[in-house]
């Protein structure tokens, strides 16, 4: 709207027939550009139709190199949460995943694995089978325990809903947070993050950040401004957001 343009917003619920029918419409009615975007960072194939106008592509790549993209920077994220548990004294710090292979979950696994490893620390990876959901969580901080060796004092999870599930887990053990148990997550996803007591630190990803710069890209092009590397990924750094589930090492 800052910029004088008209925004048409349509869904496909990810459901690959209703999302070719919608391109094909927006096709019909002449739109100048096409922001691409994925609900979650994940590998996926790019429409064919997108290559008739000038596109770009949001939490997710092309391939081919065709198309600009922007995604979250993985790899900080992970280290930026991490760095905090260490930051804060904590020395035994768990990494809480899934084991679905993708961009997100492989990414935060490698920032993980090289700041602890920086650290001269021993990573460890838990990552159950399904979605990151608190169920996840739930089950990710059972395995943990069931383990055995020195308990961690800090987790980091994969997301906010995952972290959810380990406070939920650690009620039922009699574990505090964060007197006993510092937990960070990823997202800020509001009705998760800011709602649980304590409010759940966070790694808040850059949606408002890659609408942004997926719209200046797209009008760049428009104006005749595409760069030569137009296939580039963009990686935008994630935020840190302090609330109260971190504490120093007791």
């Amino acid at each position: 709207a800052a910029r004088g343009q008209l925004l048409v917003v349509v869904n496909s619920n990810s459901d690959s027939a209703i999302e070719t029918a919608q391109i094909s419409a927006l096709m019909a009615q002449q739109v100048d550009a096409v922001i691409y975007a994925r609900m979650f960072h994940r590998d996926s194939d790019t429409p064919a139709q997108l290559r008739r106008v000038p596109a770009v592509l949001i939490d997710t790549v092309d391939t081919a190199g065709a198309i600009p993209s922007v995604v979250p920077d993985e790899q900080q994220i992970a280290r930026l949460a991490t760095q905090t548990l260490l930051d804060a004294g904590h020395t035994r710090i768990a990494h809480l995943t899934v084991a679905t292979p993708g961009p997100a979950v492989d990414g935060r696994i490698e920032g993980y694995v090289a700041t602890m490893t920086d650290a001269g620390l021993e990573p460890v990876v838990v990552a159950p089978p399904g979605i990151g959901n608190a169920t996840a969580g739930r089950e990710a901080f059972a395995q943990l325990v069931a383990s055995g060796g020195e308990a961690p004092t800090a987790v980091f999870c994969f997301n906010d809903p995952m972290a959810m599930g380990v406070y939920q887990a650690t009620i039922r053990a009699g574990i505090g947070i964060p007197d006993d148990l510092s937990v960070i997550g990823v997202d800020d996803f509001l009705p998760v993050a800011a709602e649980l007591l304590p409010g759940l630190t966070t790694i808040a990803l850059p949606h408002y950040e890659m609408g942004v710069w997926a719209i200046d890209t797209a009008l760049a092009m428009l104006d005749g401004a595409r760069a030569a590397d137009a296939g580039v990924e963009s990686r935008i750094p994630g935020r840190l957001v302090e609330r109260g589930s971190v504490a120093p090492r007791a």
